[in-house]
């Protein structure tokens, strides 16, 4: 299927299908996201903050909501593991400034020593360059018992 002019397209890797993002202010949502993920891989606190709104909302479903850009910089800081492996995939976003993406997590359990893998999405909503509010999830069946 040819991709249409204006248009960037990332391709399902179970599904085979074309994602579609749509417009510039599609493009530059996309942008905020990924330097706020680029941000935390690198544990740069001070430009993971930089990406959201001061009066941001964060919730990683299940476990916190967090509000206020250095309130969910510190979150993320206090529970961010560097040995944590993850990988983001599957972009979307359209004009109206939602992100959404695909990520994989990898880690060894510090209890059992045991590798642990899962995955999970997020979706963002940009405003003015700035993430105003960001929601994540993960699969948690890699607790249950074997």
């Amino acid at each position: 299927m040819p991709i249409p002019s204006g248009l960037w397209a990332g391709i399902d890797d179970y599904a085979d299908e074309y994602i579609w993002n749509v417009g510039a202010n599609a493009d530059r949502a996309k942008a905020v996201c990924q330097r706020l993920c680029d941000a935390r891989d690198a544990s740069d606190w001070t430009a993971f903050a930089a990406q959201y709104h001061p009066d941001g909302i964060y919730e990683f479903v299940g476990q916190a909501v967090t509000q206020g850009r250095d309130n969910i910089a510190e979150y993320e800081r206090s529970t961010h593991d560097p040995a944590m492996q993850l990988t983001r995939d599957l972009w979307t976003a359209d004009d109206s400034g939602r992100v959404w993406w695909r990520y994989t997590a990898s880690w060894t359990d510090a209890e059992s020593g045991e590798a642990r893998h899962t995955s999970g999405a997020s979706t963002a909503a940009v405003t003015d360059g700035l993430i105003v509010r960001l929601t994540s999830w993960i699969d948690l069946s890699f607790a249950l018992p074997q």
